[in-house]
């Protein structure tokens, strides 16, 4: 607007010319592990909703977006020498290349919808606005505050793959992003994650002796080049 005004004379200058206000950061939106187990093992009785929390599911174990998922057909999946099964795609937002194997999970859900496909597409789904509502719905029954349906990719980058030990590089590709800060979004995550395991225990271990054995030989070869070992141990115990 005020670069309107100025090319319009109304401003002889623009006063906000040098003002770069910062974004806001960017955070992960997972749900909680305990929520991710209660979706898993609610069992929906409408059948619109099931598909939606399988779907949801399947997102869950490999990464997909929702316009990637509607778009998921048999051409993109590809088996490997050893018979492990892949999804090779490009994502519809950026067009990055992305390949992620597919777990027990989703394949479990592949098959089970296989009887309802009318095409090469792997599900028959639902439109965005539909599928925002039952999502939202399916929060509700489960106890979930605010669900929808990104929060499964969330899932995937932090539950799925980060917290189990998977390096950031394999997570950014397998997610197709374009920029390895994205990724680190999930790994200041496990980071707190990491942080409050610790400080429980910490608790546990509260009140307990620790013993440790140093050998002061070797720690004196350490220092003085040409000392001999010996076989003396002194033990030290340490109240925590």
């Amino acid at each position: 607007m005020t670069r309107r005004a100025v090319s319009e004379g109304t401003l002889r200058h623009d006063p906000f010319h040098t003002l770069h206000p910062s974004l806001p950061p960017l955070r992960s939106r997972h749900l909680k592990l305990e929520e991710l187990e209660r979706l898993m093992t609610y069992i929906p009785q409408r059948e619109n909703l099931r598909r939606v929390r399988d779907w949801f599911l399947f997102s869950t174990f490999t990464g997909l977006a929702y316009a990637d998922l509607r778009r998921l057909s048999d051409e993109h999946i590809v088996t490997a020498a050893d018979g492990s099964r892949w999804i090779e795609m490009k994502r519809k937002k950026t067009g990055t290349d992305f390949r992620v194997r597919l777990l027990d999970v989703p394949l479990r859900i592949i098959e089970k919808y296989r009887p309802e496909r009318k095409d090469k597409r792997i599900f028959v789904t639902y439109g965005r606005g539909y599928l925002y509502r039952l999502i939202k719905e399916l929060g509700e029954l489960c106890g979930i505050e605010g669900l929808h349906y990104h929060q499964s990719r969330h899932n995937f980058g932090t539950h799925i793959t980060l917290s189990m030990g998977v390096p950031i590089e394999s997570v950014s590709k397998m997610m197709g992003h374009t920029r390895r800060s994205t990724t680190e979004i999930y790994a200041k995550v496990t980071d707190r994650k990491v942080d409050e395991d610790m400080k429980q225990l910490r608790v546990r271990t509260a009140g307990q002796t620790v013993s440790l054995y140093e050998d002061e030989a070797v720690r004196a070869a350490m220092r003085l080049p040409g000392a001999k070992p010996s076989n003396n141990n002194t033990q030290t115990t340490i109240a925590q």
